[in-house]
């Protein structure tokens, strides 16, 4: 279960990296320099995404976030139009996307304004499936509980009640 975002790809291996290191600089800087080390090693993935049972995106993706807020890890906000009461996931795809374009899209990322990226597509849905050839880490709300070959994420109207 997660409440604000999860995600598999590059996030998750960031969130990994950050959480067995000090997080002395602060959540910013310290997700910032994440990020940055995870992108010298990482390999996008082989994935299919099903959002509501249909298949919508095959192949290599470097981060497929799903989100029912707008932010994460360290202030990214990474889907700009989500809303955490609408009643549906915010599906953000980066597809094959290359070292480089992450590197120059950082502050696009912070803003919420990688959306206009041509290898960025939003999607929405109640039901996400992310399935892989092999092994994946998934991120849930700043933890890795697990890997696995797929994950699903559905969402749970009316499941907690907020007082704000």
């Amino acid at each position: 279960f997660f409440i604000n975002e999860a995600d598999v790809g590059l996030g998750s291996e960031t969130v990994y990296r950050v959480n067995r290191n000090s997080k002395a600089l602060g959540g910013f800087a310290s997700f910032l320099l994440g990020f940055l080390v995870t992108v010298i090693t990482y390999r996008n993935l082989e994935l299919i995404i099903k959002v509501d049972d249909q298949v919508k995106y095959e192949g290599k993706t470097g981060i497929i976030m799903v989100g029912n807020g707008s932010y994460f890890g360290g202030g990214v906000k990474i889907a700009p139009d989500a809303k955490i009461d609408d009643g549906l996931l915010e599906i953000i795809l980066a597809k094959d996307i290359k070292k480089i374009d992450l590197l120059a899209n950082i502050v696009n990322m912070y803003r919420g304004t990688h959306l206009k990226h041509p290898l960025v597509e939003r999607m929405i849905g109640r039901k996400v499936q992310i399935l892989s050839p092999g092994d994946i880490l998934f991120e849930m709300d700043g933890e890795t509980p697990g890997h696995g070959s797929s994950v699903t994420f559905e969402i749970m109207p009316d499941a907690i009640t907020l007082l704000l």
